[in-house]
């Protein structure tokens, strides 16, 4: 009897949680504009019903490089850490990206991306509405993974409070700014000496930095912890075959929606504004 080789991977998509949900329709950014992801960001993990590389989460706050490409937002410059999938996949490192240079070892990047790094960045324009492919700058023909990159830049929309932050606190109608690295977001409340004239000029100006990088305002804060019984009305949701369940909001992993954390239990909805 021949042997036959048949593929592992299920036939459908992985439903994976998200930590970021749509409340609201909006603005969104994209179309003509033809954004593209910038060719060097490191790959964050690989889709294996593509196998392709995904380089930008759904979810995250973005910006555009000096070079017009979609990279991640943030208030300072650093390196970037390419791991073993930019070599099996042939990332172009941010080095020499521009001739061709693709990534050879594991580690970080000498140049620098973010305010004021060897490849600058502008401040947040918006947060990703879909999980974003590794682009080739056009070199394969037959990719056809995805349109150009869409922004979403004026709604409403849920985020899930990771571990990082779920000692903060939000409040509704706070301001919100990206963190440093821009992995999340926290409320926007300078202290001022207000005795120390010098030393107030400098908190007043770190503040109004700090504000270029806002992103949106806090409408509610929502606390499974506190308050158990919400469950965005998908407690009764039931999927088949049960396996497409796994990450999914529903009765088989007790209600948890997309923009709730998993851990923390918590998520705030929050307006967008940029």
């Amino acid at each position: 009897m021949a042997n036959l080789n048949i593929s592992s991977l299920p036939l459908y998509p992985e439903a994976k949680h998200e930590k970021m949900r749509e409340y609201s329709d909006g603005i969104r950014i994209g179309g003509g504009l033809k954004l593209r992801p910038a060719p060097y960001l490191p790959i964050i993990e690989v889709d294996k019903n593509l196998d392709k590389g995904i380089v930008l989460k759904k979810g995250t706050f973005v910006t555009l490089d000096a070079n017009g490409f979609v990279v991640p937002a943030k208030k300072s410059a650093s390196a970037l850490t390419y791991g073993q999938y930019d070599i099996d996949y042939g990332t172009l490192s941010i080095d020499d990206w521009a001739n061709g240079t693709k990534v050879s070892a594991t580690g970080n990047s000498t140049k620098t991306l973010g305010p004021g790094g060897d490849i600058s960045t502008g401040k947040p324009i918006g947060i990703l509405m879909f999980d974003v492919y590794a682009w080739d700058l056009g070199n394969d023909p037959w990719y056809q993974v995805q349109d150009p990159v869409t922004v979403l830049a004026d709604r409403m929309v849920l985020l899930a409070v990771p571990e990082s932050h779920d000692a903060v606190t939000y409040e509704p109608g706070d301001i919100l700014v990206i963190d440093d690295d821009g992995a999340f977001v926290s409320p926007f409340n300078p202290v001022f000496d207000g005795e120390d004239l010098a030393a107030t000029q400098t908190q007043i100006a770190n503040a109004m930095k700090d504000l270029k990088f806002g992103v949106g305002r806090v409408v509610k804060v929502i606390d499974l912890n506190a308050d158990a019984d919400w469950t965005a009305g998908l407690e009764n949701v039931k999927y088949f075959p049960p396996d497409f369940a796994n990450g999914l909001p529903g009765e088989q992993n007790g209600g948890i929606t997309d923009g709730i954390d998993e851990t923390t239990k918590k998520g705030i909805l929050v307006q967008l504004w940029f």
